[in-house]
Formats: structure tokens, sequence, C-alpha cells
């Protein structure tokens, strides 16, 4: 008997999607496009190269993005924002076509002794300049903002942020409610209507992702492949 094959999915109109990986290969590459993958996320901890998976990526028809993301100790060591900065502009020169600047860096486990909007907008300003002169097509990836703390957000726009991106990023995690519950799409309207009215609007990626699947039940979250 013959079964037919259902088509693979695609993506339409400006929307694009990605996987997360956790290694520096690509294993479930056919899975990634039959699902209509065409980027790749992983996450580079500072010190390591990304060249080598960067062109893997690329000869298998993926755009990479990489979430440069140093140790939280870093944050107070003094000129650490230079040898960072340093550091980004090479994985820029690599090829990558984004960039995603720290990981939730309101978030105390990635960001020690406490969140500091005030360091991490000094952070872009090091970093925003050092990514385009090592690769100008390169995407900044701004904020990377760990669920939907509006005070952390509110306060480094209010410090100039905006400058300093192509895009911001949120990982609007909502668990235990639903997005509907959360309100997740109202507050992301809300998020590119702050930085419209302050007259330099962004995208908005959301670089990470995760919520329920139903109530009392279990989640939908970021993909690691």
């Amino acid at each position: 008997v013959s079964v037919p094959v259902a088509p693979a999915p695609v993506a339409a109109g400006g929307f694009e999607l990605g996987g997360h990986v956790r290694n520096h290969g690509l294993p479930y590459k056919d899975k990634m496009h039959y699902a209509g993958m065409n980027w790749v996320k992983i996450q580079v901890h500072y010190g390591e190269g990304a060249a080598d998976f960067v062109n893997l990526a690329h000869a298998n028809g993926f755009k990479v993005q990489l979430s440069a993301l140093g140790g939280p100790q870093m944050v107070v060591q003094p000129g650490f924002e230079d040898n960072f900065a340093a550091w980004v502009a090479q994985l820029a020169a690599s090829g990558a076509d984004a960039i995603e600047v720290w990981n939730e860096p309101n978030v105390d486990a990635f960001w020690r002794p406490k969140k500091n909007p005030d360091n991490y907008v000094k952070l872009l300003k090091e970093v925003y300049p050092a990514v385009k002169r090592g690769n100008p097509d390169a995407v900044v990836i701004g904020v990377s903002l760990a669920t939907l703390d509006m005070e952390f957000l509110d306060t480094v726009l209010e410090k100039g942020a905006l400058e300093y991106m192509d895009v911001l990023s949120i990982h609007p995690y909502c668990h235990p409610l639903s997005p509907e519950e959360a309100q997740i799409f109202e507050k992301i309207k809300q998020i590119f209507n702050k930085t419209k009215k302050m007259g330099n609007p962004k995208p908005i990626w959301l670089t990470e992702i995760g919520f329920p699947t139903h109530k009392g039940g279990g989640i939908l979250s970021l993909i690691h492949i």
C-alpha cells in the first residue's frame, strides 16, 4: 500500500524559525530543515571560538545566531567590557549572522552579584561597534530578557541601550501560566511601542521561549537538539 508523505512545513511571511543546539554539531539537521528551520542558535562561552561551527551551519543552509556569554563573576573585573568586546568581535569575524550579547543579564545566575542595568548598557556600548568592525552585516541582539522583567527593560532603555543593538530579544517563559494568561503577546506589543515612542523602534526576536502545554501538565520549551 502506498502511503502519501506529507510535505514539509513552509514558513510564510517574515517569520523565521530556528533551533538551539547543545554542542557544535548538527546531528538532526534534516529534521530541522523539515520543521522549516533556517536558523541555528548555540551558546558560546568567553574564550571559545565558533568558526568551525559557523562554517558547518552555513554549509548546511543555516544562518547562525551565537549567544555570547561570559562567566557571571566577570562583570566585576576591571576592564571586562573591553576584553569581552574584543572576543565577540572575533566571533563576528568568523561569519556569525547574529550575536546575542550575554544571556539573561537580568538574572542573578548570569550576572553577579546581582543584575545591573547600568553595567549591561555599558557592555552593549563596547560590544556593538566591536561586532560591526568584525562583521558589518552581523545583527547585534541586545537585552536577552529573561521572562518579562519590565523594570530591568525600562531601565536599560532609559540608559540608551537602543543605540547599541539592531534587535531587542526576549525569553518570554511564563510557566505555570499559559501565554494568554501571562499576556505575552500584549506585553511584546507594549515593548515594541516603548521603542517606537523613544524614536528608535527595534524588531523583537524571541530567542528562547517556553510555556505550559496545558494546565497542570508539561511544558513546551526551548528545544535542545
